[in-house]
C-alpha cells in the first residue's frame, strides 16, 4: 500500500494506519520503514531521502525474523478453525440424525395406533354382528 502523504499525521510523525492492529509485529515494522522512508527529509539539492540506512535495516530484519511466527499462528489459527467447522458439522449431523430416528419412531407409533385403531373397529363390528346375531336367534 502506497503511503498516502494527506494521511501523514503531524502530530505522532507517522501515518494513520487504523488496520495496524490487525496485521501483526511484520506489517507494523513495514509500516515503521514506510513511516522513515516517506517523511525522511531530502538531501541537499536532490530529491534523494536521507535516511538512516542501519535503522531501516534492522527494521526490515526485524520484520523478516516476525513472519515466521506469524505464519506459524495463522496455520494454527486455520487448524483450528477447520478443526471447529468439522467438529460442529459433526455435531449437526448427529441431531440431524437423532431428529430423523425421533420422526421414524413418531410414524412407527401413529402407525401401530392407527392398526390398533383398525383393530379395535374391527373387534367392535364383530362384536356387534354376533349380539345382533344371538338376538336374532333368541328372537326366532
Amino acid at each position: 500500500m502506497k503511503p498516502n502523504f494527506e494521511d501523514f499525521d503531524e502530530d505522532t510523525g507517522s501515518y494513520d494506519r487504523t488496520e495496524d492492529d490487525q496485521i501483526g509485529g511484520s506489517g507494523q515494522l513495514l509500516r515503521n520503514a514506510i513511516d522513515i522512508i516517506a517523511t525522511a527529509p531530502n538531501m541537499p539539492l536532490s530529491a534523494t531521502p536521507k535516511i538512516n540506512r542501519d535503522e531501516i535495516i534492522d527494521i526490515l530484519e526485524g520484520a523478516l525474523q516476525s513472519l515466521p511466527d506469524e505464519l506459524r499462528q495463522a496455520r494454527w489459527m486455520m487448524k483450528e478453525r477447520d478443526e471447529f467447522i468439522a467438529r460442529t458439522r459433526r455435531e449437526a449431523d448427529e441431531i440431524i440424525d437423532a431428529a430423523k430416528v425421533q420422526a421414524e419412531r413418531f410414524v412407527q407409533r401413529a402407525e401401530v395406533v392407527r392398526a390398533a385403531e383398525l383393530r379395535a373397529r374391527q373387534i367392535a363390528e364383530a362384536t356387534d354382528e354376533d349380539a345382533r346375531r344371538v338376538k336374532n336367534e333368541m328372537e326366532d
